[in-house]
């Protein structure tokens, strides 16, 4: 077995000191000038794009079901398969837009490509359905009349599209949040309080992008044309896209740190070419650098097999190689991507219930009475507003007098812990598709009293009024709220400062993993019931009673699901001490050093209780340089 010490040359030692500092830049590599750069000024630029950049895509997302199903002539289940791939490939983009800001480009630049590649895709998507020389022959498909599908004249312009969309959408999304709580400085106690609401109000503004979706857009769409609804979307991202960039001054930057990904490889190569050796008691004896151009991480005792990958051999000739020696930070990192897996997976279920709204619900509302009143009814598509209205409505209460009310009791900053607050949604979930069961169940009665089960969805109007969808449209906003806000905070903390935009991302491709889960279940539904006399579930008009057995089987899905993620909750440990700050007190005590300046109170505080890195430098001239990066 190799002899293991920890100073066993002149070269190690100067190993274990070549420490690369931590601190926000500007685009220049330059430090960032704290009093000019980041917090609410740079915040609210990457509001506005992210306002424009969701309305698109989302408007893209519901307009182009009705698209299929009414210009190229797809079946129903056929044109939501095609929703919610595209849907699916937007969120699962982000892994890639993600990977390239933290490892090249940074998150800025890959925003800003991102978004020309976006802007791009909209005006070839806008040109597509207006430009007659493409557009398919109009037919009106009632029986025993079968319209005939699209050809690739109109259906090649349209997915070429659409993806290129997609590719925009991977290459902005995950990295504004990311970018957006780089704007906050976690050394700092008052802007580290300032960043516990950017997540929340993050996801308001995401709210808006979307209630223009399905108000201003979805009007252009059906009362105009497809081409003013889609060159709609095209002016207001232009406009957000332009005070983005009026923003850049005032962004702050993180280095990129090259691939994640080798780091990963190299952690797993090293601590399987010394699985003889044991990892000595003494953490001392592990080398224990930082990340280039990122914080030390503390050392945990999960997955302590990696730990190996740490361990220093004086005996072996290839001894300093990145593939047979990593830092305790470069393990951590490593432990860190691993354990946030098993959330991911299982938080990828409550993604079924948003890809049922986008399609068989709105689908299922085109039937109930809309009228608002005598001259107004409201377009089918816009029906999801009301889960935006409720969402917009929610987050201000759940801001300021939800999470503060929970936090008396449990002492947690957040009122409730991210992973409560998952396990909340999920549960919401579940009741979700309850309900919706319950409502289709109702509606189903109308149609078999009026003799319709053979009528398409879209050709007539029941006698029952669009509110009996309000419960479960309530049920969705909270899901909504509490599975996107508390996966932001829950992946970008619990990450490494070199893969916060890849952990962001995380968020959106458990959404794509949820859209494609739809895709998949539908299928094998399809397929196991066809042999019934009614027909497949989701074939056909989906007023047969399919849908609502549909609806009780993702409730069962989501029960079982559940039950996984207690299991995965219960495994997972925290890395980030920020959650375990006990009281409020805690932060104005810190609050206090800093207003008045104590820089020695605000550094030893933030550092013992809410330090979930601690400052790497143990000599006075770097403890001198983590001081200098407190804010004033």
């Amino acid at each position: 077995m190799a002899r293991v010490e920890a100073s066993a040359s002149p070269d190690l030692e100067n190993m274990q000191v070549k420490e690369v500092k931590y601190g926000a830049v500007d685009l220049r590599g330059r430090p960032a000038d704290k009093t000019k750069t980041g917090t609410w000024k740079a915040a609210v630029h990457l509001y506005a794009l992210n306002t424009g950049e969701f309305q698109a895509m989302i408007s893209t997302v519901v307009s182009l079901i009705p698209l299929l199903v009414g210009v190229a002539h797809f079946e129903v289940t056929d044109a939501a398969k095609a929703g919610n791939n595209f849907a699916g490939t937007c969120f699962l983009l982000t892994v890639a837009g993600a990977f390239i800001a933290d490892s090249y480009l940074g998150a800025y630049w890959t925003i800003a490509a991102g978004s020309a590649i976006f802007a791009a895709g909209l005006g070839l998507l806008t040109f597509t359905v207006s430009y007659s020389g493409v557009q398919p022959e109009k037919c009106i498909p009632i029986p025993p009349t079968v319209c005939e599908k699209a050809g690739r004249k109109y259906l090649l312009p349209l997915y070429l599209a659409l993806y290129t969309i997609a590719i925009g959408v991977g290459a902005v999304r995950a990295n504004l949040v990311s970018l957006g709580a780089d704007q906050f400085d976690d050394n700092s106690a008052r802007e580290k309080k300032q960043s516990v609401h950017f997540f929340v109000w993050f996801y308001f503004f995401t709210n808006i992008g979307l209630l223009t979706a399905f108000t201003i857009s979805v009007y252009l769409h059906d009362k105009i044309s497809s081409g003013w609804g889609f060159g709609f979307n095209l002016i207001l991202f232009t406009v957000c896209a332009l005070i983005f960039l009026i923003g850049t001054p005032r962004f702050r930057h993180r280095v990129p740190a090259g691939s994640f990904i080798t780091r990963v490889l190299q952690v797993l190569v090293a601590s399987f070419k010394k699985r003889k050796m044991k990892v000595p008691t003494d953490l001392k004896l592990l080398y224990n650098a930082p990340l280039p151009g990122s914080r030390k991480l503390d050392h945990t005792h999960k997955l302590s097999w990696l730990d190996r990958a740490a361990v220093i051999e004086t005996s072996v000739r290839d001894m300093y190689s990145p593939w047979r020696l990593c830092s305790i930070s470069q393990v951590e990192e490593t432990k860190r991507i691993i354990q946030v897996i098993p959330v991911w997976a299982t938080t990828a279920a409550v993604s079924l219930v948003f890809s049922q709204l986008n399609t068989y619900t709105i689908t299922q509302g085109s039937t109930l009475d809309r009228k608002l009143s005598d001259s107004f009814e409201l377009p089918a598509n816009s029906l999801f507003s009301a889960i935006v209205i409720i969402a917009m409505i929610t987050v201000p209460i759940y801001d300021r007098v939800l999470v503060p009310f929970a936090r008396r009791f449990t002492k947690h900053p957040y009122g409730l812990s991210p992973l409560q607050r998952l396990g909340l949604a999920i549960i919401y979930a579940m009741l979700m598709m309850i309900t919706s069961a319950l409502v289709e169940r109702k509606r189903l009665t109308y149609v078999r009293d009026l003799g319709l089960e053979n009528r398409p969805l879209g050709s007539f109007v029941l006698p029952m009024k669009m509110w009996w969808l309000l419960p479960q449209f309530f049920l969705a906003a909270q899901v909504e709220l509490l599975l996107f806000v508390s996966s932001y905070e829950f992946y970008y903390h619990e990450a490494s400062d070199q893969t916060r935009s890849i952990s962001s991302s995380f968020t959106y491709s458990a959404s794509a993993m949820g859209y494609y889960l739809t895709t998949v279940l539908t299928d094998i539904v399809n397929t196991a019931t066809k042999g019934e006399s009614k027909g497949a579930w989701l074939r056909g008009q989906l007023n047969n009673g399919g849908l609502e057995k549909f609806y009780w089987l993702l409730a069962i899905v989501l029960a079982v699901d559940f039950i996984i993620f207690l299991g995965v909750a219960y495994w997972y440990e925290y890395k980030y001490d920020w959650y375990h700050l006990k009281a409020p007190e805690d932060e104005q005590q810190l609050m206090d050093g800093h207003e008045t300046g104590d820089e020695s109170d605000v550094f030893s505080i933030a550092s013992s209780q809410l330090g979930g890195y601690k400052p790497y430098p143990q000599k006075d001239q770097e403890l001198a340089g983590v001081k200098k990066s407190i804010d004033r």
